[in-house]
C-alpha cells in the first residue's frame, strides 16, 4: 500500500503543506486585531479621560467638599482613639495585705509588682487568669509571676494577697 500526502487547495490555486495556510491566516487575523484593539485602547485613553477644560472631578469639589468631610473624619477617630487610651492603658497601684483580695471584672489587666499572690475565683471550676506574658492560664490557687501580666478571664476572678503585695490595675477592681 502507497501512502499519498494529502494536501490543501489555496485559494491562489497552487499547493501548500496541510494546514499552514490556514494557521498564517489565522496568525495574520489575529495580529491584525490585536494592533487594531491596541490602537483602540490608546485613542481612548488620550481622549476618553478628563481634560483640563472637562476634568472628571472639579478642583474646587474636592477643595470644598472632599477635604472637609475627610479632615472632620480624621478628627472624629482621633478623638475616639485618645478617649479610648484615656480609658483603658492606664495603670493604678494597689497594695494589698496578707489574706486580702482582690477582684475584677473579665478584661482587667493586672501586673504583679511585688509579694506573693494566688489566682482567685468564687467559682474554682473556671480558668482563673490568663497569663500574657506566657500565654498559659492560671486556676484558682495558682502562683502569679512578678512582672507578668494577666488578664481577669471571669467576672469576680482576681488575686488572693499571700503577703504584703504591690500590683498594677488596668480597669475597675474591688479590695476585700
Amino acid at each position: 500500500m502507497k501512502k499519498t500526502k494529502k494536501t490543501v487547495q489555496t485559494e491562489q490555486g497552487g499547493q501548500n503543506a496541510p494546514g499552514r495556510s490556514l494557521s498564517r491566516r489565522l496568525r495574520s487575523v489575529l495580529l491584525t486585531a490585536a494592533g487594531l484593539l491596541a490602537l483602540a485602547a490608546a485613542v481612548y485613553a488620550v481622549t476618553g479621560y478628563g481634560t483640563e477644560d472637562d476634568p472628571l472631578i472639579t478642583k474646587s469639589y474636592l477643595d470644598q467638599v472632599v477635604q472637609p468631610q475627610l479632615e472632620r473624619e480624621l478628627e472624629e477617630e482621633l478623638a475616639s482613639a485618645l478617649s479610648a487610651a484615656a480609658d483603658g492603658g492606664v495603670f493604678t497601684l494597689v497594695t494589698l495585705e496578707a489574706g486580702q483580695t482582690l477582684s475584677a471584672p473579665a478584661g482587667t489587666e493586672l501586673l504583679l509588682r511585688s509579694g506573693e499572690a494566688g489566682a482567685s475565683s468564687p467559682d474554682s471550676a473556671l480558668r482563673v487568669l490568663a497569663d500574657a506574658t506566657s500565654g498559659s492560664s492560671l486556676d484558682s490557687g495558682d502562683a502569679l509571676t512578678a512582672d507578668h501580666l494577666y488578664v481577669v478571664a471571669a467576672d469576680g476572678a482576681g488575686i488572693a494577697a499571700r503577703g504584703a503585695v504591690r500590683i498594677l490595675v488596668s480597669g475597675d477592681c474591688s479590695v476585700s
